[in-house]
Formats: C-alpha cells, structure tokens, sequence
C-alpha cells in the first residue's frame, strides 16, 4: 500500500486515465442513434476486418486488456493475443470508422508500452465475431 492505495488500484486508475485521455483527443464518436435508416443500412454494409500486429515494449503493459477495453467501447469485435516473439496480434472486426480508430490507438498504446511498429493488414474473413476476446 501506498498512501492507501494498492498498487494495482494505481495501475487501473492510470489506465483508466490513459483511456480517457485518448478518448477526449482521438475517438469522439458520432452519436449513431439520429442517423437516418438510409444511413444505418449503408453503415451495416462497411463492415471490415483487419489484422493487426503491434511491435516493440507491447507485452506485460496492459497492451491486450487496454485493446480489449477500448475495442468494447467502440463495439469492434474479434480477438488479441501475445505471440512468442514478443509481439501483439490482433483481429479486429466493425464499422470501418471505429476499427481504424482502435488501429490508430495500437501505435499509441498503453501508458507503459513503447510502441515500435503496426502492420495492419485488410483480411477476407468469413466469420462474424459478437464480442472482443482476449486469446491465451
């Protein structure tokens, strides 16, 4: 304990701060709910995959959770995992907007993290993912 608060206490209010930061400065989402139905339809129709890879300090900083945290947020599906070299993987699934925009953030990431590189490829994928998972 430090001051009264336990380490892990700090650790996700400094996420959460990260996240609210970010937020304010990069990811104003428009309100979806005044959109026309001519709109919503079309918008149904941009659905796209990506998959992503982050490089650098991206593992053990919260990097996959943070991900997870905001891809819920802007209703982006798919998954995340570490890989053996070190890195992040991802696959992210939605509204175009709101994936680039989760794409955008993997080259910030987390507090803790040192971003080096992020190869983000379009994917054809056949399956239809309903949540964000953290794969193991």
């Amino acid at each position: 304990m430090i001051y009264g608060f336990s380490i892990a206490s700090k650790r996700f209010h400094g996420i959460k701060n990260c996240f609210e930061s970010f937020h304010k400065e990069h990811l104003s989402v428009t309100d979806l709910s005044g959109d026309s139905e001519e709109n919503k339809d079309e918008r149904e129709l941009k659905i796209i995959t990506f998959q992503v890879v982050v490089s650098g300090k991206v593992q053990g900083v919260f990097f996959r959770s943070s991900l997870k945290n905001l891809a819920d947020g802007l209703s982006v599906t798919g998954w995340t995992r570490n890989l053996a070299d070190g890195t992040v993987e991802a696959l992210l699934q939605g509204d175009e907007t709101r994936v680039r925009k989760v794409i955008d953030w993997c080259h910030i990431g987390p507090r803790n993290a040192s971003v080096d590189s992020v190869k983000a490829s379009p994917v054809d994928e056949n399956k239809i993912y309903r949540n964000f998972t953290i794969l193991v």
